[in-house]
Formats: structure tokens, sequence, C-alpha cells
């Protein structure tokens, strides 16, 4: 069988949409509570990895004939608490631009307790240069941008062009409890998250 391939330009962040996320996987993040416990993280590097995407990816993956592609790129930091799973994850990437006919740049969020009995958050969001927009449905729940804040005050400190995520997950059982609310700039990445009981943590 004959290998036809046609390269599409490339689909690539620069390194200034990078620095949205303004980690480089090896901090130590420590968050505060006045009501539950507080949580320390441990930065488990940043991995940066380019990778290419194919009209036909079973294809590809069965014989290595890419076809019709392109290019692209993208970024993934973990962080771990030093005991227990609790952890969160913030990944950029871009939608597949086969299946819309374009590609959008997304930055997607992840925060797990583990042993608790609050829901994982889960979050994407679209964004253009320094601007985050409301983001793609996910199993049926839209996430979104429930606020911006030019100032907003988490403990001792102030915090400046913080926005305001929901997540994916939503419950009409009153007794679940579940991240409502995370606080994100660029600057400082994560200030806080709260949930829909009245638990709330802030970034020391």
């Amino acid at each position: 069988m004959v290998c036809l391939e046609k390269e599409l330009p490339s689909v690539k962040f620069t390194p200034s949409d990078f620095q949205i996320v303004p980690y480089d996987g090896k901090e130590t993040l420590v968050f505060k509570s006045l009501n539950a416990r507080s949580i320390t993280y441990y930065g488990n590097n940043r991995n940066y990895e380019t990778r290419i995407v194919t009209e036909n990816p079973q294809e590809y993956s069965y014989s290595g004939c890419k076809g019709t592609y392109y290019e692209t790129n993208g970024s993934v930091v973990f962080f771990q608490a030093a005991e227990g799973f609790d952890r969160f994850s913030i990944n950029m990437y871009f939608t597949n631009s086969f299946d819309s006919g374009f590609s959008k740049k997304l930055i997607q969020f992840g925060l797990e307790f583990n042993g608790d009995s609050i829901r994982t958050f889960g979050g994407e969001y679209y964004f253009s240069e320094d601007t985050l927009f409301s983001g793609k449905p996910k199993y049926g729940v839209a996430t979104s941008i429930k606020g911006y804040y030019k100032t907003i005050q988490f403990g001792q400190n102030y915090y400046n062009n913080v926005y305001e995520f929901n997540g994916d997950y939503e419950s009409g059982d009153k007794q679940s409890e579940w991240i409502s609310s995370l606080y994100y700039n660029f600057s400082n990445g994560i200030v806080g998250f709260s949930t829909n009981k009245g638990k709330s943590w802030y970034l020391e």
C-alpha cells in the first residue's frame, strides 16, 4: 500500500502562550484553610511535548503512515501532596482541527482529593493571548468562568486579575460536596479554591 502524506501548517503555542501557566513544576505550594486541613503540594516537573495529529489516527497507529497531518505542541504540569494522593494538574493543548475545521487553545485544570468525600474538580477553558473564555461542554456540563476580579484578597494576600471558574461536576444531591470554585491568575497560578459546602483554601 502506497503511503501518501500531506503536511499542513503546524499549530503551536508560542513561548508567551506557555506563560499563562506560571509554574515550572519545581515549586512548593501551601494552601491554608480556616475550616479544613491545609495542603502542601510539591511540583513534579513541567513536561512539554510535540506530537503529530493526523486525519486518520488509526491508520497512523497501524502503519505509521501519517496521511494528512499537522504538528502541534502542548504542556502539562503536575503537583502532588506529601501525604495521601491530593494532587492537581494543568494541561495546555489545542482542539483537533480535523474535528471542527479549526484549532482552539485550551487550558485544562484537574484537582483531586483522595480520601475525602469531595468530588474532583475538572474544567477546560479556551484562551486567546492574555484572556480566558468559558470552556467546552464535558459530559454534558459546560465549564464556565463565574467571575473576574481586578483585585481579590485571600488570607493576607491580594491578587490581581483573578478568574473564578466552575468545574464539570454538578449534582442535585444536596449531600454531595465538590469544588465549586477555583481561582486563578496568570502571575500566581491557582490562588484559592472552595467547595459548595463552604470549605475553602487559599495560597499562603
